[in-house]
């Protein structure tokens, strides 16, 4: 029995984390545009077609921006 509560010990603390290492969260900052920039972009994002890679792309970048934000 005593064993049994050694070998549960080792096992439990090999899964605790290093209380040493410190772990530092850098948020990028976010670039700002214009409002009239903004109008600019999304006329032309509704001129792309659809299923476009660049959209694609674009809606990626936005999601990322949100992440940022709830980073701060």
């Amino acid at each position: 029995m005593r064993s049994l509560v050694l070998i549960s010990q080792m096992w439990l603390t090999s899964c605790g984390t290093d209380a040493s290492r410190s772990v530092t969260v850098v948020c990028p900052m976010i670039v700002e545009y214009t409002p009239a920039f903004q109008m600019r972009a999304a006329d032309e994002v509704q001129k792309l077609p659809e299923g476009s890679a660049v959209l694609t792309l674009v809606e990626d970048y936005g999601q990322l921006r949100d992440r940022i934000r709830a980073c701060r």
